[in-house]
């Protein structure tokens, strides 16, 4: 996959976590029907519910509805997506001088900072192997929560159970 390529993968792939976020919150909350897409569209736009912000809500969601969330790999989603989004695609060239000239080689990293702080230096594709393992595990973990919230939201009656 090519350097531009997977940053694409990477935000779309976050992109698809966030709207994942989203309905859990929206089918929880079931906004009553005329606010909804005023709900949906702007309370629940990103440049007014950060991810992170989105990610706290959905935990507290999770400790109402009784369900363990995997917040670890939520969290590794957003700080993969900041590191592909954040540095240009052609950052921290490393060349590893080997033994012997075959043995040379060289790569791209990222700088990966985890939610601890700590910064790791990471080849980039092997972070994108890494981004991806996160997201499946994230995806994993919040689909049946959406299915439990999409109950809630129709034994409550609202009329838009998630987009």
């Amino acid at each position: 996959m090519s350097e531009l390529n997977d940053v694409t993968h990477v935000i779309n792939k976050t992109a698809h976590i966030e709207n994942l976020l989203d309905q859990i919150i929206v089918n929880f909350t079931c906004p009553r029907n005329d606010a909804f897409f005023f709900f949906w569209q702007v309370v629940m736009d990103s440049s007014i519910m950060s991810l992170g912000a989105k990610i706290k809500t959905v935990m507290a969601i999770s400790q109402e509805c009784n369900y363990k969330l995997d917040q670890n790999s939520l969290h590794s989603v957003i700080s993969y997506r900041n590191a592909f989004s954040h540095n240009e695609t052609n950052s921290n060239p490393t060349w590893v001088v080997g033994s012997t000239p075959e043995e040379n080689s060289s790569h791209y990293s990222l700088h990966i900072l985890k939610n601890s702080g700590k910064i790791q230096r990471v080849k980039r594709i092997e972070a994108l192997d890494q981004f991806n393992t996160a997201y499946a595990k994230a995806k994993s973990s919040l689909m049946p929560l959406r299915e439990q919230t999409i109950s809630i939201a129709k034994e409550a009656g609202a009329e838009h159970v998630g987009p």
